[in-house]
């Protein structure tokens, strides 16, 4: 099959990789269920032409246990709080810091790149966290 893609794949022999079910269309996990290892599928019309699928094999889903998850979310906890935190302390820095601009021009880009940089921070703060 690699032999006639012009997918990007192709340099890795068609390979995609690992694929979580509930990172594709559900019709596409319907047919993804029905094959066995090794079936290949029907050709499928997709957005940049027909692809077809190989089933090399099949790994069922890992449920975290309690411990797992609960370890999962205190680390994501504490990386979100040290960004924080890490944020902060640069903002004192920069705010006790004395600047003298000997060209115009690089002040206004660091302003601008400053205000860039809030509003991502911002943008960041605001969305829900997954």
């Amino acid at each position: 099959m690699a032999e006639v893609s012009d997918d990007a794949s192709k340099a890795n022999g068609g390979l995609i990789g690992p694929i979580k079910s509930d990172e594709i269309a559900p019709a596409l996990q319907d047919m993804l269920g029905k094959l066995k290892v090794g079936d290949v599928s029907e050709p499928i019309r997709a957005q940049r032409g027909y692809q077809l699928f190989q089933l090399e094999s099949r790994t069922e889903t890992k449920v975290k246990t309690f411990d797992e998850a609960r370890q999962d979310i205190s680390d994501k906890i504490a990386d979100e709080k040290r960004r924080e935190e890490t944020q902060k302390y640069i903002e004192k820095l920069r705010g006790a810091a004395t600047i003298t601009w000997h060209n115009d021009e690089l002040k206004k880009a660091y302003e601008q790149a400053l205000e860039q940089r809030k509003k991502q921070l911002e943008a960041e703060a605001a969305k829900p966290s997954a």
